[in-house]
């Protein structure tokens, strides 16, 4: 376990969450490859932990673009990171 990322729950399956993670670039990240096979964020919450963790983490990768279903994008700059709750 890598004491850098948060804690996440397992489940067989669950929901998946509609969320787009953007690089400087306009790369698309999918936040769920950095997890440990098996592991499945269950709600929003989880996933803006993951995505503050990546964008310190890979700041010369940044300004990341973080948004969720139909929300308007936010922008992540290291070294806060900061993503506000918009659900």
């Amino acid at each position: 376990m890598v004491d850098e990322l948060p804690g996440w729950k397992m489940f067989e399956s669950v929901e998946k969450l509609d969320y787009a993670f953007v690089d400087r670039a306009g790369r698309a990240i999918d936040l769920h490859e950095v997890l440990p096979q098996r592991a499945h964020l269950i709600d929003h919450r989880q996933l803006r932990r993951i995505a503050h963790w990546y964008c310190g983490r890979y700041a010369d990768h940044g300004p990341f673009h973080y948004t969720e279903g139909d929300a308007p994008p936010q922008a992540l700059v290291a070294p806060e990171c900061q993503i506000h709750d918009s659900r």
